[in-house]
């Protein structure tokens, strides 16, 4: 568990990093929030249009 807990705080902070540079702030949680419903709809399209149900 503290392998997965220090990888994803290795992830998060290059996040952090990315949003710095591109939008002069890191994202808040809202933000994060919303950009990860907004990749799982994304990949519910692309599983839906494999099955040719989209």
């Amino acid at each position: 568990m503290k392998k997965l807990m220090k990888r994803s705080i290795t992830v998060r902070e290059a996040y952090h990093k990315l949003e710095e540079a591109n939008h002069g702030s890191r994202w808040s949680i809202e933000e994060d929030l919303l950009a990860l419903s907004n990749d799982v709809g994304n990949l519910q399209r692309l599983v839906m249009t494999k099955q040719g149900r989209y």
